[in-house]
């Protein structure tokens, strides 16, 4: 439970906006490094991989994949939403570490890379933002970033 005596505005408004955009159950999944959605009767999974250990300061490029029903979730599948197809946000657990990226296409279909630069020690969560062409809902996929291995 949050302490609202001891937490800054900033801190306060990134919770309430992350819990009004994802649920309060996001919060209360089990720690992994991937995380599947299912909608209907399509299974969306996002898997990340940073190419090293996260260390604050340290700018590290991740590979982001998405994948639908098994398979991978290309590019032309993607509406434009707010000027990119893909937002990806990541937070770490106290809140005080919040960035929104768009990953761009890769060459391997269902591959998205960004740079992420995090400012604290430990391991953040990411949600990729997208909406499929054919369906007019957002889809919010989450996957942990932490070291590899």
């Amino acid at each position: 439970m949050l302490n609202f005596h001891y937490i800054s505005m900033k801190q306060l408004s990134i919770a309430l906006c992350l819990l009004l955009l994802l649920g309060a159950t996001a919060f209360a999944e089990n720690s992994h490094r991937q995380h599947m959605r299912h909608t209907g009767t399509q299974r969306i999974l996002l898997v990340l991989f940073p190419e090293r250990t996260l260390e604050p300061g340290k700018p590290v490029r991740v590979v982001a994949q998405l994948s639908i029903n098994g398979k991978p979730l290309e590019d032309d599948q993607l509406k434009i939403v707010h000027t990119t197809k893909l937002h990806l946000l990541v937070v770490d657990p106290t809140l005080t570490d919040y960035q929104h990226l768009h990953p761009e296409p890769a060459a391997i279909p269902g591959s998205y890379v960004f740079t992420f630069t995090p400012k604290l020690k430990g391991g953040y969560r990411a949600w990729a933002n997208i909406t499929l062409k054919d369906d007019d809902e957002p889809q919010f996929i989450s996957a942990d970033l932490d070291t590899p291995g």
